[in-house]
């Protein structure tokens, strides 16, 4: 089963799949008691967060559970064999379920195993069935797939996989795939990812950010224009109420090594106040951008006006405050 590192609840997974692996049971296993809150209709907000979250990302989160539909920890790693390890430590799992948190963990890919997998139906079901059981024991209503950087013979088999998923995990689970960010037809037609094809399984999480980053020239986290135009070329292929869109809330300072990630909370203190009412985000002195609230605020309210299915933030901690005050992260139920 999965080489689990630490914790015992997890010993609970192997048990479980030595017995769905001698009975062949388990392909329809389902996962989670209920649908979860924002199937259909009202957008979804999908919080991610890092496998140990520091103390201010902690916080942002505590403080604004009642907003997030979606919660999505970085628990799980892809490992050769169409297996995967867990690193997370029980108590955190226990008191984000106590706090009523709807679980959507991330199996991420660190080793670029993913390419191989999918191109092997034996494993990729493998894992389906391994991934059906180890969600059940975590009280998960789904999974994101976090699989990046695919080689292009993952256009047909990584739907495939993605249906094998859901045929394992049954309809009324999430079943989240990540994307870049797609901006020309070309790119809709022959890259790795086959939008249409995921979005029927599973939903689309678009990273729409780092138009500018760690590999370029300062600029920009993702300008209004570049997230607008990768909206526009993702609904080209997938129905919007199958799509998130990634919504930074950070920046990067530059420095003659290279670039490092900073927080809005660091860098707003150095910005001015008309940098901050850009559209585009605001420039830091010379060397630094970073997502204004102006910048957030006309994120969101375009994928209100859209009304695709919602969209995801990337929580670290140090986030402005004004983002959470947006309509679209108002508190579930709140008007």
């Amino acid at each position: 089963m999965c080489p689990v590192r630490r914790r015992a609840c997890i010993a609970a997974v192997a048990v479980l799949a030595a017995t769905l692996g001698a009975s062949g049971a388990g392909a329809s296993t389902r996962v989670g008691s209920r649908p979860s809150a924002r199937t259909t209709g009202t957008p979804i907000v999908l919080a991610l967060t890092a496998t140990h979250p520091t103390s201010a990302a902690l916080g942002s989160l505590s403080a604004h559970l009642s907003s997030i539909g979606l919660l999505s920890p970085a628990w799980l790693s892809l490992e050769p064999g169409g297996r995967f390890s867990y690193n997370a430590a029980d108590g955190f799992t226990t008191g984000l379920a106590a706090r009523g948190a709807r679980l959507v963990p991330v199996l991420a890919d660190p080793g670029h195993l993913a390419g191989g997998l999918l191109a092997n139906g034996p494993l990729r079901r493998r894992l389906a069935m391994r991934l059906s059981v180890a969600l059940r024991a975590l009280g998960a209503r789904g999974v994101v797939l976090d699989w990046r950087d695919l080689p292009p013979a993952a256009r047909r088999s990584y739907p495939a996989f993605a249906h094998e998923l859901r045929v394992a995990l049954g309809t009324r689970a999430q079943i989240i795939v990540t994307v870049p960010p797609l901006r020309t037809r070309r790119a809709l037609r022959t890259g790795s990812y086959d939008l249409r094809a995921l979005s029927r399984p599973a939903r689309l999480l678009v990273l729409a950010w780092n138009q500018h980053g760690p590999r370029s020239a300062p600029g920009p986290v993702a300008s209004l224009a570049f997230w607008k135009q990768t909206l526009r070329t993702v609904l080209r292929a997938a129905p919007r109420s199958r799509v998130l869109m990634g919504v930074p809330t950070w920046g990067w300072q530059w420095t003659a090594s290279g670039a490092r990630r900073a927080s809005q909370a660091e860098l707003f203190p150095k910005a001015t106040q008309k940098a901050l009412m850009r559209p585009y985000g605001a420039l830091v002195g010379k060397d630094a951008w970073v997502e204004s609230d102006r910048s957030v605020q006309l994120k969101l309210l375009t994928a209100r006006q859209a009304r695709i299915g919602g969209v995801a933030l990337w929580v670290r901690g140090g986030e402005s405050s004004a983002t959470w005050s947006q309509p679209l992260l108002a508190p579930v139920g709140a008007d």
